[in-house]
Parts: C-alpha cells; sequence; structure tokens
C-alpha cells in the first residue's frame, strides 16, 4: 500500500518535471497543456 502510493507521487513527479522542462522551452505547449487540463 504505501510503496504504491510512493511510485505513484514518483510519476506525478517525474510527469511535472517533464511538463515544466517542455513549457519552459515552448510557450506554445504550455497553452496546449492549459487547454487539455481544462
Amino acid at each position: 500500500m504505501r510503496l504504491e502510493s510512493t511510485d505513484a507521487e514518483d510519476e506525478d513527479n517525474s510527469l511535472t518535471g517533464k511538463m515544466a522542462k517542455l513549457t519552459a522551452l515552448n510557450p506554445d505547449v504550455s497553452r496546449f497543456v492549459y487547454r487539455s487540463m481544462r
């Protein structure tokens, strides 16, 4: 149970990190992300 939650958190952190890098490099990507989020 605890390990599973930790793995999920790690995945979220890696995804957010990748998205942050992409958005920093491409402003257009950030716009697309905001649209997909909504």
